[in-house]
């Protein structure tokens, strides 16, 4: 079984940006000897261990078989104007490339280069010619990568053949020739921000030789997958979905992976897909920090007033309006500002102030625990819960199930006389 996933609005990101090398992508799709057919070409069969092509393209030219598909190009030769669309000659490269790149007109020690260090490129170098296959084929080469930058690296290196009657007119979409997803120019996603729901596409597909049964699609994620059935046939492959929303911890680290696998049951056997992962960049949206504080350095009492400080912080990229504080002890918080500049800049914070009379019920517990939010925007950007704990001095116990307090002063008309002993008659039960 074999499992794709990808964002739906959004092309799959990191193992899928391949533009940071040769290849630039698809750049070499048959690098050395891809084996192209011409239409009507025939081929003879040639003895085992004949060479049938080689080139090291380290010259000005190359085998006259090879032909080149977008920005492909040979650094032995001399400097050439960028080539247009379609097939072309194998001719030198142009100038103003994307560094790092070798030096033009170079050889004998140039190379094939099937694109400069930019992103987003598609290039092959074709063997237009049919090649007799009946005892196998042995393909070698040696290939040199531009410094990969993503992590983990999607760099790779492909070599195909096709069936020697037919011909190809172009090299394909960035990666899928190389296992990865499909990926157009400018097809990077935005990154996201915390709320963003997003939608998932799974591929599903029976790659074996049996029926498969009870097939449903894991995500660590996303939950809730459905799918539009739970069997497929020898082949067939089918889509599920599912919706992710990201949280401000995927902002916090700064993308969000999710790994999904394929399970169903061949016969009695189950079976699953190899895991497919997918990493979207994330980074943080709209909020606010609160701060809140009093004088927690003292004791309180009945009918004291505390004073409460609540710090409220921008901490997005974007204005902030409507900025307020709802505490659950505190009425009518007030803001010295009401918005707020972007998370860096000068006022992206303010200060708010409340105040709160302490009960006697207060006293009976003996402290005043109270909890704050700050909330923008009509209330959709809502911060982090903050707290603060006063002392208060507990209020003296009075009623019938309070225990009577140790009397000191015999004029005090609140003590209790100490009760008299009782006449004792007996030696034995008598104490001193």
């Amino acid at each position: 079984m074999r499992l794709r996933v990808f964002p739906a609005p959004i092309r799959r990101r990191g193992q899928n940006r391949l533009g940071r090398w040769t290849a630039g992508g698809l750049g070499v799709l048959g690098l050395l000897a891809a084996g192209l057919g011409l239409p009507g070409q025939t081929a003879a069969a040639q003895p085992v261990g004949v060479p049938l092509v080689d080139e090291t393209f380290t010259g000005a030219d190359a085998i006259a078989g090879f032909e080149a598909f977008g920005p492909a190009c040979l650094t032995g030769a001399p400097e050439a104007p960028a080539p247009g669309p379609g097939t072309h000659p194998l001719t030198g490269c142009p100038a103003g490339a994307t560094g790092p790149v070798p030096p033009n007109d170079a050889a004998p020690h140039g190379y094939l280069r099937l694109t400069d260090a930019s992103n987003d490129q598609s290039a092959a170098v074709l063997y237009n010619h049919a090649l007799p296959a009946n005892q196998g084929l042995v393909t070698t080469f040696d290939q040199w990568q531009y410094g990969g930058t993503t992590n983990p690296p999607a760099d790779g290196i492909s070599f195909f053949l096709i069936d020697g009657a037919a011909s190809l007119t172009s090299p394909g979409a960035f990666g899928g020739s190389l296992g990865y997803a499909q990926k157009l120019p400018d097809d990077d996603p935005t990154p996201l921000t915390p709320g963003t729901e997003v939608p998932y596409e799974y591929v599903a597909t029976n790659s074996g030789n049996t029926p498969l049964t009870n097939v449903n699609v894991t995500d660590d994620r996303v939950t809730g997958i459905t799918c539009p059935k739970t069997t497929l046939a020898v082949g067939e492959t089918m889509t599920c979905t599912g919706t992710y929303t990201v949280t401000a911890a995927d902002a916090t680290a700064g993308s969000v992976t999710n790994t999904a696998t394929a399970h169903g049951r061949s016969g009695d056997t189950p079976v699953a897909s190899p895991p497919d992962d997918v990493t979207l960049p994330v980074q943080s949206g709209p909020g606010v920090r609160l701060e809140k504080s009093a004088d927690d350095t003292r004791v309180y009492r009945a009918g004291d007033e505390v004073t409460y400080t609540y710090t409220v912080t921008n901490t997005g990229s974007q204005e902030l309006t409507g900025v307020s504080v709802t505490d659950d002890r505190v009425t009518g918080a007030t803001c010295d500002v009401t918005t707020l500049a972007p998370a860096g800049q000068s006022g992206d914070s303010t200060t708010c102030t409340g105040t709160y009379r302490v009960t006697a019920a207060d006293a009976g517990r003996g402290e005043v625990v109270n909890r704050a939010v700050a909330t923008a925007e009509n209330g959709t950007v809502r911060s982090n819960q903050d707290q603060a704990r006063i002392t208060v001095e507990k209020k003296p116990c009075e009623g019938k199930h309070c225990k009577p307090k140790p009397c000191h002063d015999k004029h005090d008309k609140k003590c209790k006389p100490k009760p008299k002993p009782k006449p004792c008659h007996g030696k034995s039960f008598c104490h001193a």
